[in-house]
């Protein structure tokens, strides 16, 4: 039997098309725009955390990024990330579990989370997420975390959120991590509605 969130995903990939989820964004720009400002490019080793149905692996093999890691709880999102990507999907790898639960096995250069840490709302919950984040990545790694703002939504997929600014999240991080850029993003959803979104670049620390 699966585990209840990963079944709460699962159906939701199963029952709705990807461009109705109101989370669905056709080109993230956003978070390119981050990538080009602070990453180093395509040479760089890049995870991104609740890849779902996103665009961003689309965009990243566009671009030439070699040695990227798509992570989701959704094994039903994964596969559909598949089949999109057809003949380069095996230019990714792809690692299906619960970020709370997720012991990495490498340290990448790059973590992008558009919107699983918000969903964490139990503090143990987000203090299992940080220990994922500190083991999971290189010194001097760029952290991309977008949750929502405090002008946000409460719920998502009917599950509460925790919203965010950018100073709340520099907090949680904690010093270890150098806030590089924090701005509100309004995402207009695929019915028209606006949902305002914390954007962050990190940059985590020598020890």
């Amino acid at each position: 039997m699966q585990p209840p969130r990963q079944s709460h995903w699962d159906q939701r990939y199963q029952s709705s098309a990807p461009q109705s989820l109101t989370w669905f964004q056709e080109n993230p720009v956003d978070s390119l725009a981050l990538l080009a400002r602070f990453s180093d490019g395509p040479g760089q080793t890049l995870i991104d955390i609740g890849t779902g149905n996103s665009r961003l692996p689309d965009a990243l093999l566009d671009q030439g990024w070699q040695d990227i890691t798509l992570f989701d709880i959704s094994e039903m999102a994964l596969g559909q990330t598949k089949t999109r990507l057809g003949d380069r999907h095996a230019q990714a790898t792809y690692v299906q579990g619960d970020i709370t639960a997720f012991t990495p096995h490498q340290r990448w250069d790059i973590w992008h989370d558009r919107a699983v840490f918000h969903f964490l709302t139990d503090q143990a919950e987000q203090d299992a997420y940080l220990a994922a984040l500190d083991l999971g990545t290189a010194e001097n790694a760029l952290i991309i975390l977008a949750t929502f703002a405090l002008s946000g939504p409460e719920k998502c997929s009917g599950l509460p959120v925790k919203r965010y600014s950018a100073e709340m999240l520099s907090d949680r991080l904690g010093s270890r991590y150098q806030l590089l850029d924090g701005f509100c993003v309004p995402h207009v959803t695929p019915s028209g509605n606006i949902q305002d979104f914390t954007f962050t670049a990190f940059r985590k620390r020598p020890a």
